[in-house]
Order: C-alpha cells, then sequence, then structure tokens
C-alpha cells in the first residue's frame, strides 16, 4: 500500500511539472507532424495508408481522441503527453 501511494504521488508531481511546462514550452521536433496526421484520423484518413510515417498507429489515435475530447485543441494533446511522460 506505501509502495502504491509513492508511486501515486511521484506521478502527480512528474504530471504537474510537465503539464505545467508544457504550456510555456514547444516540442518542435515532431508535434507539429503528429497533430497534422491525428487531425487526418479525425477526417476520416488511415494511418500508414493515407500517409506515411514512422511511428505506430496508435500514437494517432490517442492524439486523435484528445483532439476530439480536447475540442481540437493542441493543450489537450499536451496534457496526454505529459500523462505518458510522468507514468515512464
Amino acid at each position: 500500500m506505501r509502495d502504491a501511494l509513492i508511486a501515486t504521488a511521484l506521478f502527480a508531481v512528474a504530471f504537474g511539472v510537465f503539464a505545467i511546462t508544457s504550456t510555456r514550452f514547444l516540442e518542435l521536433r515532431d508535434e507539429g507532424h503528429i497533430l497534422e496526421l491525428s487531425r487526418g484520423l479525425v477526417n476520416g484518413q488511415i494511418p500508414h495508408r493515407d500517409n506515411s510515417d514512422v511511428y505506430g498507429p496508435g500514437l494517432y489515435a490517442v492524439t486523435a481522441a484528445a483532439l476530439f475530447v480536447g475540442d481540437n485543441r493542441i493543450m489537450a494533446v499536451r496534457y496526454v503527453l505529459a500523462a505518458v511522460r510522468a507514468g515512464t
């Protein structure tokens, strides 16, 4: 039980740090590319059929879901990314 509490606390702290910094910095390496292909998925395109990329289709599914739920706003994707980073 103690380990679970420690893990939860560490996750919460890491998520907080990543969430706060995600509003201040751009992820220039791949962010635009991933967002564009994810928006394509929202609009009915199929990853690796309608476009070519090195990432697996799961990335676009998660990002597209975040865009759909988050009213097509980049911050929704950044919060999902903060959660992934905090969990790894």
